[in-house]
């Protein structure tokens, strides 16, 4: 993925309630009060790989993303990938988090409704294991495992299965995403994905997505 912020509000036909954010949705399935949802989804938001490790762009995202949201109460966001640029990050004690994350998203709605996350081609390059286990030092970081399903129920009983993937374990990693240089970078931007690491596995995941979206009514 390439290196800017990207910003979309999508509004639909459901509800997450706020006392939701504190339930384990990907576990079991949340009751919902009503029948309205509003969310964002944001990708490519990894900010700067030197200091200070956010960009003005990340800051300009950030502060539209919170006004939105005090508007318009949204309920919360769902990360695409790429949360850290070039080279994701090493533990969960990372400086990165606080850095890219919590002092750039700072709004109150931000701050209290929670962000389900997916890793980017560029975290693969770090340690996701760690991006994983931040979920236990942040109210709001929500990234259980690399593949996972967060599920709801609405006032009217409609359900509601949202499918989050892990891309580079199922087609491979980008010419890019390693960053084996500036030069490099630039001049990989045709480069696709030569297949994943462990066909075997990735194939039981493909039959997964299927087993959910099959079961999923």
């Amino acid at each position: 993925m390439k290196f800017f912020s990207a910003i979309f509000l999508v509004v639909a036909s459901i509800w997450f309630s706020d006392g939701a954010f504190k339930q384990d949705c990907n576990k079991r399935r949340c009751l919902i009060r009503k029948n309205i949802l509003k969310f964002f989804l944001i990708g490519d938001w990894g900010g700067l790989p030197i200091w200070p490790y956010f960009s003005p762009a990340q800051v300009t995202v950030a502060r539209a993303m919170g006004e939105l949201a005090y508007n318009e109460s949204t309920d919360f966001q769902v990360s695409m990938g790429d949360n850290f640029y070039m080279v994701g990050v090493k533990s969960e004690y990372d400086d990165r988090f606080a850095a890219t994350f919590e002092r750039v998203y700072t709004h109150i709605v931000l701050r209290r409704t929670p962000w389900y996350i997916l890793a980017g081609n560029h975290d693969h390059n770090g340690n996701t294991t760690a991006q994983l286990a931040y979920s236990g030092k942040s109210i709001r970081w929500t990234f259980p495992r690399l593949f996972y399903v967060i599920r709801y129920q609405l006032k009217n009983g409609t359900k509601i299965d949202i499918v989050m993937i892990d891309t580079i374990l199922l087609c491979g990693q980008t010419r890019d995403g390693k960053f084996d240089g500036v030069l490099h970078y630039l001049m990989a931007s045709s480069s696709k994905p030569k297949g994943p690491k462990d066909r075997h596995l990735a194939e039981k995941r493909w039959k997964w997505i299927e087993n959910q979206l099959s079961n999923s009514t």
